[in-house]
C-alpha cells in the first residue's frame, strides 16, 4: 500500500512537470466573451467591432454554473523546429459542447464540435477530454475561437500538445490511473476476503464503497463514457449519478457499521439504512425511466443531508470516546476539504489547475487508504479476540478434562469401594444363608423327634381307644392330630431339606403337572382344619396340565385352602378348579396378558370388605374378619410372592356376604399350546 502511494505521487509529479517545449499551457493567454443570450455567431464574435467585448483571462476559465455561452479567443504560432501538427486538449470532460473555429487559410474558419454530449465517433480524437487537431503554419500567427456551452460548471483548461508529447502524457496518465484503479481493486478484493473470512458485513460495505468510488472517478474523468458508453452520450450523466448514489449508499452504510452506530443509536441506524436503500432504488428507477433531470436536485439535497448527519454522528461518537470514529473523522475532513475546493473552483474562487481539478480524487484515495488501514486494524483486533477466545476455550477444555479425569478417578474409586462392599455383603449373605440353613436343619431335626413321639403316641392311643370302644368324635379328633403331625413332618421333609435349598439357589423348577393332583393335595391339607366343610375338586382338572413349580404351587394352594377353612362357617362348601385361557376377553379378565391358566379356590364365607381387598396381600395386614382367629398376616403375602416368582399373579374377587374367590393366573410357556390342551 505504501509503495502504491509513492508511485502515485511520483507519477503525479511527473505529469505536473511535463516537458514545456512540447506542450503549451494557454493559461493567462486567452480572452473571454460572455454570450448571455447564446445567440452570438462566429462572424459577430470575430468582428473587429466586438473585439473590445473580449476581456483578458488572468488564468484558466472558471465561471462556475452559468446559462451563458462562453467564447474564448487565443493566438497560436509554432516555433522554429516544431512540427506543423498540434493537438488542443480542453479539460475537464464535463463540458457538454465545445466548438473550435480554426482558420482555414482562405480567410474563413472551419468549425469542429466535441464535448460530453457527442458520441466519440464524431470527435477528432476518441479521448476522454475534447481534443482537436491543429495545423499551425510557421510563418504567421493564427487566431482561434472556442465556444463552450452546457449545464455543468463552466470551467476549462486549454493545453496545446505536439502529438508525440500528447501520446507520452497519455501513457503516463494511463499508468497513473492504472495504479489508482489497481489500488482500488486491491482494496476491494482484500475487503471481500476479510468479509469471507470473518463474516463481518463492514468489509462488504467498504468493498462496495471502494468499487463505486472507482467507478465515480472513471465517470468524472470521462473514461466511463469512453470505454463503456462511447456511442450513448445521453446515458453518461444518469449512469454517473447512479454510480454516485450507490457509492454514497455503501459509504454511509460502511461508516455506520464501522463506528457501530447501531450499538449507540439502534433505531436511527436502522431507519437511516432503510431510507438509504429506498433512495437508491428510487434513483435506479428514475434513471431507467429517463427522468434523471428531475432526480438531480433530490440527489444533491440527500447527499448534503447525509454528509451532515454522518459528520454529526461521528463527532458525537468521538466525544464519547469511540476509537474508530477518529479514523472516520480524519477521512471526512479530507473529503470535506476536497468538496470545499471543488465548490470554490466551480464558483471561480479558486483557479482551475492540476491540483484543484484532481483534489477530490486525491482526497478520496487518501480517505480509502486510511479506512483500509483502519479496517485492517479491525481485522487484527478480531483475530486477536478470536485467538484469545480460542485460548480461553482451550484452557476451559483442559480444565474440564482435568476435572473429568479427577471425577472419573473419584467415581472409579467409589465404584471399587462399592464393589468391595457388595462383595463383602455377598460373603456375609452366604454366611447368613449357611447359618440359616444350619439353623433350619437343626430345628427340623429337633422338631422331627417330638413329631415322631406325637405320632407314635397317637397310634398307641388309637389302638387303646378302639379296644375300649371309644366314641367316634374322639377318634376323629385323634385322626386330626395324626394328620397334622404328618403334614408338619412332610413340610420339613419337602422344604427344609438340603435338596430344596440347593434348588432354590438355582431358581424355580418349572414342570408340567396335572392340576387335579395339586388341587386334591390342597383339599387334603384343608381337611386337617375342617369342621364339617365339604371340599369339591372340579373333575375336569384331571385332564389339565399346567406348567409351574409344583412345590411352590402346593404351598400357595395349601395357604388358600387353610384360609378358606379358617374364615368360612362350618359345613360350607369349598371349591377347587381351573380353566385354560388364551388372553382374550371373556376368560376371567385376563385379556392382554397372553395365554395361560387360571386356578381358583372359592369359599362361602362372609366375604372381604371392598376397602380391605387391596390390602390383604400386604405384610402383617389382617382384616376385621380375622380379629378372633389365629394368624400372622403373612400367608397371602407369601402366596403372592411365590406366584410372582413363577411369572403369575394372585388376585381376589369378593363381595360381602357372598364369599371370596382367590384366582391364580400362570402364563403358558412359548410353544406349549399342544401340551397344555385337554387330552
Amino acid at each position: 500500500m505504501r509503495l502504491f502511494a509513492l508511485l502515485f505521487l511520483a507519477l503525479l509529479m511527473s505529469v505536473c512537470h511535463a516537458a514545456e517545449p512540447r506542450r503549451q499551457d494557454l493559461s493567462g493567454r486567452m480572452a473571454v466573451l460572455i454570450d448571455a443570450g447564446r445567440k452570438l455567431t462566429l462572424a459577430e464574435a470575430a468582428d473587429p467591432a466586438n473585439a473590445a467585448r473580449f476581456s483578458a483571462l488572468p488564468g484558466n476559465l472558471n465561471l462556475g454554473f452559468t446559462d451563458a455561452a462562453v467564447w474564448l479567443r487565443f493566438d497560436l504560432q509554432r516555433g522554429n523546429g516544431d512540427g506543423r501538427q498540434w493537438w488542443l486538449e480542453v479539460r475537464p470532460s464535463a463540458l457538454d459542447y465545445a466548438t473550435l473555429y480554426s482558420p482555414d487559410g482562405k480567410g474563413g474558419y472551419t468549425a469542429r464540435t466535441s464535448g460530453d454530449s457527442l458520441p466519440f465517433s464524431q470527435r477528432d480524437i476518441a479521448y476522454q477530454y475534447p481534443v482537436f487537431k491543429l495545423d499551425l503554419p510557421q510563418d504567421r500567427k493564427q487566431t482561434f475561437y472556442l465556444r463552450l456551452s452546457g449545464e455543468n460548471p463552466m470551467s476549462a483548461r486549454l493545453i496545446v500538445w505536439q502529438p508525440g508529447a500528447f501520446a507520452e502524457a497519455i501513457g503516463d496518465e494511463r499508468l497513473l490511473y492504472g495504479l489508482l484503479f489497481g489500488m482500488h481493486l486491491a482494496m476491494v478484493l482484500a475487503s471481500l476476503w476479510f468479509w469471507q473470512a470473518t463474516g463481518d458485513a463492514t468489509y462488504a460495505s467498504f468493498a462496495g464503497f471502494t468499487l463505486f468510488g472507482m467507478a465515480s472517478i472513471a465517470a468524472s474523468t470521462g473514461m466511463l463514457q469512453q470505454y463503456l458508453l462511447p456511442d450513448a452520450p445521453s446515458w453518461h450523466d444518469p449512469v454517473a449519478s447512479l454510480v454516485q448514489v450507490l457509492g454514497l449508499t455503501f459509504g454511509v452504510q460502511f461508516v455506520m457499521q464501522f463506528v457501530e452506530a447501531w450499538r449507540y443509536f439502534p433505531r436511527l441506524a436502522s431507519k437511516f439504512r432503510m431510507g438509504l436503500w429506498v433512495y437508491c432504488g428510487l434513483a435506479a428507477a428514475t434513471v431507467a425511466l429517463g427522468h434523471f433531470k428531475w432526480f438531480l436536485p433530490l440527489f444533491q439535497l440527500v447527499t448534503a443531508l447525509c454528509a451532515l448527519l454522518i459528520l454529526v454522528l461521528v463527532l458525537v461518537l468521538v466525544v464519547h470516546g469511540q476509537p474508530r470514529a477518529r479514523y472516520v473523522l480524519a477521512g471526512l475532513a479530507l473529503l470535506s476539504l476536497s468538496g470545499l475546493v471543488k465548490i470554490l473552483t466551480n464558483i471561480g474562487a479558486l483557479p482551475l489547475n492540476v491540483l484543484t481539478e484532481n483534489s477530490y480524487r486525491i482526497c478520496m484515495l487518501v480517505f480509502l487508504l486510511v479506512m483500509n488501514y483502519a479496517i485492517s486494524r479491525r481485522y487484527q483486533e478480531l483475530r486477536r479476540e478470536k485467538e484469545s477466545a480460542q485460548f480461553a476455550l482451550l484452557t476451559a477444555a483442559r480444565d474440564a478434562e482435568h476435572k473429568l479425569e479427577n471425577l472419573v478417578a473419584q467415581r472409579t474409586g467409589d465404584l471399587k469401594q462399592a464393589m468391595q462392599q457388595v462383595e463383602h455383603a455377598l460373603v456375609l449373605e452366604r454366611v447368613v444363608q449357611r447359618q440359616q440353613h444350619q439353623f433350619l436343619a437343626t430345628m427340623s431335626h429337633e422338631i422331627r423327634t417330638p413329631l415322631a413321639v406325637i405320632d407314635a403316641a397317637a397310634q398307641n392311643l388309637e389302638r387303646e381307644l378302639n379296644a375300649h370302644g371309644t366314641s367316634a368324635v374322639a377318634l376323629t379328633r385323634l385322626e386330626k392330630i395324626q394328620q397334622a403331625a404328618l403334614r408338619l413332618s412332610s413340610l420339613f421333609n419337602d422344604y427344609a431339606g438340603d435338596a430344596r435349598f440347593e434348588g432354590l439357589a438355582h431358581g424355580i423348577n418349572l414342570q408340567w403337572v396335572t392340576l387335579e393332583t395339586l388341587l386334591r393335595d390342597a383339599a387334603d391339607a384343608g381337611r386337617t382344619l375342617a369342621n364339617g366343610h365339604v371340599f369339591q375338586v372340579d373333575p375336569l382338572t384331571r385332564f389339565m396340565q399346567v406348567c409351574c413349580d409344583p412345590d411352590l404351587m402346593r404351598l400357595v394352594l395349601r395357604t388358600l385352602a387353610d384360609n378358606a377353612v379358617k374364615y368360612s362357617p362350618a359345613g360350607t362348601r369349598i371349591v377347587f378348579g381351573g380353566e385354560g385361557d388364551s388372553g382374550n376377553a371373556g376368560n376371567g379378565g385376563n385379556e392382554g396378558r397372553g395365554a395361560g391358566w387360571t386356578i381358583y379356590v372359592r369359599d362361602e364365607g362372609p366375604g372381604i370388605a371392598a376397602e380391605e381387598q387391596s390390602r390383604i396381600f400386604e405384610q402383617y395386614f389382617r382384616g376385621r374378619a380375622a380379629a378372633q382367629r389365629p394368624g400372622t398376616g403373612l400367608g397371602l403375602t407369601l402366596g403372592r410372592r411365590l406366584t410372582e416368582m413363577q411369572g403369575g399373579t394372585l388376585t381376589v374377587i369378593s363381595r360381602p356376604g357372598q364369599g371370596s374367590t382367590f384366582r391364580i393366573w400362570l402364563p403358558r410357556p412359548a410353544g406349549a399350546a399342544a401340551a397344555a390342551s385337554f387330552s
